[in-house]
């Protein structure tokens, strides 16, 4: 009984289990066919939706594409109408540049045409010279013929005197003219130098006193001279071995001379001479002192009478061992003539005249201040002056200008402006009163090669040296040169002399060719 009602509750479980479970699938079928129908017709609305823009999307690309067809259409044309007035316009300017040319090929063919007219004349015309030339050789000839039966004469002969003949009146003409031109010239130079020379010697007022190759020291007590000299000399030897002077002692009884060709070393000896004077004692140790203290000194002075000198001309960035080498100057002489005067001297006149004539005054200045610093250091170093000079001037870094024109300073064949212009000044600086002395024999000498050249030439019979050598007499024979051709002796003399002889200033030369007639009444 137990198993029927525990088979009847398994069974009705069962059976409500199979019918729950129906009942739940018909419940969850009927859900999904609803959600279905739901989503179909949610699909159609997209669908739908989707269909109305996509026919609006197309409406509105028909119309943006017609917009544009219709304006590239417009553009289209206005471009075409554009090509179509440049292509009208070209083709007018094409149809006149062929008109153009057409015209020029015309002109062209034209001008063959008188060319080729011209030419036939010219050959005519050249034919008939051609002829004419034929006749006037044959007149030429038959005339020759006869003039060589008149005279007597080759027709080589007549040429020759009818050259010589021509020869003659040319060198006449010319020799004139050459005077005309030189008297003019010489006007004119004499003018303009006469002037800038003038101006540059009275703007400078400068010292030109000439020195000895001596000096001289006054004693207070003739009795110093005792200890001046020393026992057996010893004090006297000490101050000419260390100084390089000679002391004479023996001329009078209160002075002592010191003589030397070396300036800067007499200066030396002079100042440290007084030194011992004044201390009273002197002796070889006390001597070798004081004259080391006097060079020091006078080392010193060199340096600050460089850089005075530069200051004075205003002379700027100059090399300071250069500058030391221009203060050593101040203890150098040429002809008893202090150079560093000399060389400020010469500065000066050259930086005038290089305003008189516009060129530059400060470069002037300098060259002129340099050309002769050689001679500072010219008993130390082999060479010239003037190419020591040079050689300092490039080692201190001094402009090419400036070198070229120490190095040509005493040449006598300069065309640099430059070195003229220094050549001048230093003349005029040494040609002033005093300024220089020379020796009587140098002199004697000078005037004696001046007299030879001049007797040297031919046709010349007395030379006569006159104005301290400054002018030369040529007396010639009337009969050996024409009066023309004594203008070209003149000139070739002054020559020679220009190139061989050595000589301050200028030298006139002065030909004198006279007709003495003599007549006696009896």
């Amino acid at each position: 009984m137990f198993d029927s009602i525990y088979i009847t509750v398994l069974m009705s479980g069962v059976v409500f289990f199979v019918a729950g479970f129906a009942i739940h699938h018909l419940i969850i079928s009927a859900k999904e066919k609803n959600n279905l129908s739901k989503k179909s017709s949610l699909a159609k609305q997209i669908v739908d939706r989707a269909k109305r823009d996509a026919d609006k999307i197309i409406e509105s690309a028909k119309s943006r594409s017609s917009e544009v067809t219709r304006k590239n259409k417009h553009s289209f044309e206005k471009m075409e109408k554009d090509k179509r007035r440049e292509f009208s316009s070209l083709e007018q300017d094409v149809r006149k540049k062929s008109e153009s040319v057409n015209k020029k090929l015309q002109e062209v063919a034209d001008r063959e045409t008188e060319m080729g007219r011209r030419q036939q004349s010219l050959n005519s015309l050249e034919q008939s010279l051609k002829e004419r030339h034929s006749e006037i050789d044959q007149i030429k000839s038959d005339m020759t013929k006869r003039l060589e039966e008149i005279s007597g004469l080759s027709a080589e002969e007549i040429k020759r005197e009818m050259l010589e003949t021509l020869e003659a009146e040319a060198k006449k003409e010319a020799s004139l003219r050459v005077r005309e031109i030189q008297e003019d010239a010489e006007q004119g130079a004499k003018e303009a130098a006469t002037k800038a020379i003038a101006l540059a010697v009275h703007r400078y007022a400068g010292k030109y006193t000439a020195e000895n190759t001596s000096s001289t020291v006054t004693l207070p007590d003739p009795n110093i001279k005792g200890k001046i000299i020393g026992r057996e000399g010893r004090n006297i030897r000490a101050l000419e071995v260390r100084t390089g002077v000679d002391f004479v002692i023996d001329d009078s009884p209160d002075t002592v001379v010191l003589t030397s060709l070396n300036s800067l070393r007499r200066e030396i000896a002079v100042v440290s001479l007084k030194r011992l004077i004044d201390d009273g004692r002197v002796h070889p140790g006390r001597i070798e002192e004081v004259v080391s203290d006097v060079e020091q000194e006078i080392n010193e002075e060199i340096k600050k009478a460089g850089e005075g000198a530069v200051l004075d001309l205003g002379i700027h960035d100059m090399d300071p061992e250069l500058v030391r080498h221009v203060g050593m100057l101040k203890y150098r002489r040429s002809y008893a003539q202090n150079m560093l005067n000399h060389s400020i001297e010469v500065a000066f006149i050259c930086g005038m005249l290089a305003a008189e004539i516009g060129y530059d005054q400060n470069r002037a200045k300098r060259a002129a201040l340099l050309h002769d610093v050689g001679k500072a250091v010219d008993h130390e170093v082999e060479g010239s002056h003037v190419e020591i000079g040079a050689e300092l001037a490039r080692k201190y870094k001094e402009a090419p200008e400036v070198v070229k024109a120490v190095e040509q300073s005493h040449d006598s064949r300069v065309t640099d402006v430059l070195s003229i212009l220094v050549q001048a000044a230093d003349t005029i600086s040494a040609s002033r009163p005093g300024a220089r002395k020379e020796s009587f024999e140098k002199y004697i000498k000078r005037v004696e090669e001046i007299e030879e050249i001049g007797n040297s030439f031919t046709g010349v019979s007395k030379c006569f040296a006159i104005q301290a050598g400054r002018e030369l007499r040529v007396i010639v024979e009337n009969s050996a040169l024409g009066e023309d051709e004594s203008e070209s002796l003149s000139r070739d003399i002054a020559k020679k002399i220009q190139d061989e002889v050595t000589y301050p200033g200028k030298i006139k030369v002065t030909v004198i060719r006279e007709t003495r007639a003599v007549a006696f009444a009896s």
